[in-house]
C-alpha cells in the first residue's frame, strides 16, 4: 500500500486511545465491569519509528467519557440532551483546536454516524479537512461493518471494515480490511484467535492494527465491537488468503488477576518462515 501521511497521523493518534471503556447511556452490554483510569504507551514501529506517553480519562455521573488527555492532546466529549455528543480536540502546547465532531447514537447507544472537521494537519492539505465514520450493526447489535471515509484532496481515502462472527459467539473471528487511496483499491484479511481468558474490561488493542479509527470510534462506544476473551494472536492474510505476518498478544496481572500490561508483536511472513522483528506496542502502567 502506498503510504499516506494522513493515515500516519490518524494512527498515531489512535495508538494513545485504543484502551477504553462503554459508557453510553442505553448500553446494555455485560463486557465491561471496569472504566479505565489512566496508562503509559510505548512502541516501536516501523510506520512510526519510536515513542509513547502518558493517558488519562475523565467520565461524568454515568461513567461516560468526558475527557482524555495524552502529554500532547486533550479529547473533549459533551453530551447532549437529544442523545448526540459533541466533541472536540486541542493541543496543550497552545490550546489550538485540532478537531471538532458530532456523533449520533442509535437506540441502542452505540455511534452510528461519526462527522469530523480537521482544523491542523502535519501535512500540505487545505482545512478543514472532512471525515465521516458510519456503522452498521446485526440483530444482536454486533458491529459488522465500518466505513471511514476522508475528503482531503490528493490525501483522501475510503476505508470499509467488515467484521465477522461465528454463529452466536461474540467473539469477532475474521476482519476484512479495504481501502481505496488515490483511485486505487485494495484489501486484506485478519484472523483472530483467542485465550480461553474472560476479558475483564474494554480493551481491544487489536482495533490498532486493523483501522486507523480517530478518538470517537475508540472512546465514544467503541462502535459496538466488543468480545469476551482475551485475544491470543491475530493472523493477517493476503488477497489470495495466505498468512503473511502475525500479531502476538502477552498480558501482565497484578495479585489481585487485574491487567497491568498488554504487549503486542508484529511478525512478518516469508517463504522460509517468521521474520525476525521489532514492532510492537506495550500498554502498561493500567490504572482501572
Amino acid at each position: 500500500m502506498k503510504k499516506n501521511h494522513l493515515l500516519v497521523v490518524v494512527l498515531l493518534l489512535s495508538i494513545s486511545t485504543v484502551i477504553s471503556c462503554k459508557g453510553n447511556e442505553g448500553d446494555t452490554s455485560e463486557n465491561t465491569t471496569a472504566r479505565l483510569q489512566s496508562y503509559k504507551t510505548e512502541y516501536s514501529l516501523q510506520t512510526l519509528g519510536q515513542g509513547g506517553g502518558a493517558s488519562v480519562l475523565q467520565y461524568d455521573g454515568q461513567q461516560r467519557l468526558t475527557t482524555w488527555n495524552n502529554d500532547s492532546i486533550r479529547w473533549h466529549y459533551a453530551y447532549r440532551a437529544d442523545g448526540g455528543a459533541d466533541m472536540y480536540g486541542e493541543f496543550l502546547r497552545d490550546g489550538a483546536k485540532q478537531f471538532t465532531g458530532t456523533i449520533v447514537f442509535t437506540e441502542a447507544g452505540l455511534p452510528e454516524v461519526e462527522e469530523y472537521s480537521f482544523l491542523i494537519l502535519p501535512v500540505p492539505v487545505e482545512t478543514p479537512v472532512l471525515e465521516v465514520m458510519k456503522y452498521a450493526y446485526d440483530g444482536k447489535n454486533r458491529l459488522i461493518r465500518a466505513t471511514d471515509k476522508v475528503d482531503a484532496g490528493a490525501y483522501s481515502y475510503t476505508i470499509n471494515v467488515t467484521f465477522l462472527y461465528e454463529a452466536d459467539d461474540d467473539n469477532v473471528t475474521r476482519i476484512k480490511y479495504e481501502w481505496e487511496v488515490g483511485g486505487k483499491t485494495d484489501f486484506r484479511y485478519y484472523g483472530l484467535e483467542y485465550f480461553d481468558k474472560a476479558n475483564p474490561v474494554g480493551f481491544y488493542p487489536e482495533l490498532l492494527m486493523t483501522t486507523p479509527m480517530n478518538g470517537g470510534y475508540q472512546v465514544a462506544g467503541l462502535a459496538g465491537y466488543s468480545r469476551n476473551k482475551l485475544l491470543k494472536r491475530m493472523n493477517r492474510y493476503n488477497k489470495e488468503n495466505v498468512v503473511t505476518g502475525m500479531t502476538d498478544f502477552d498480558y501482565q496481572y497484578d495479585a489481585d488477576g487485574k491487567i497491568t500490561e498488554c504487549t503486542l508483536t508484529y511478525q512478518m511472513l516469508n517463504d522460509e518462515g517468521p521474520m525476525k522483528s521489532n514492532d510492537y506496542i506495550r500498554f502498561y502502567d493500567i490504572e482501572y
